[in-house]
């Protein structure tokens, strides 16, 4: 029975996968928001298991505030920061299927990263005489 919940778990996360869509956007007015080029010089970087490592600099160690989202916008995770380097790894394998957001927000500056989990499975057929 627990071989096959693992078989069950690794599958599903086999078949999940991830898509990326990053924004840079700076005015705290929503409605006037403009892009800009990514002010942290922030790097989201993804692996097969759903584990996702966030990297940014923050050489004037000003507060920063790191947010996960989901489509509602409601935040999954927070943090606040003043470190002048920042690393971090986010295992989100325990996320359903959605969208979902990972923010940097330090002032009037905002660097947002967008990603959808998403389970896909494929259907085999196998010929047995």
């Amino acid at each position: 029975m627990k071989k096959s919940i693992n078989f069950i778990l690794a599958a599903f996360v086999a078949f999940s996968s991830v898509a990326f869509n990053a924004t840079a956007t700076v005015n705290s007015d929503p409605a006037k928001e403009t892009v800009k080029a990514n002010p942290y010089n922030a790097q989201l970087a993804q692996d097969s298991q759903l584990r996702f490592q966030l990297t940014f600099q923050n050489p004037d160690k000003k507060k920063l505030t790191i947010a996960i989202k989901d489509k509602e916008n409601t935040t999954l995770f927070t943090e606040t920061t003043t470190n002048e380097n920042y690393l971090r790894l986010f295992d989100l394998s325990t996320l359903g299927d959605g969208k979902y957001t990972f923010e940097v927000l330090g002032g009037k500056n905002r660097y947002t990263q967008s990603f959808e989990i998403a389970t896909q499975t494929n259907r085999t057929v196998l010929a047995r005489n």
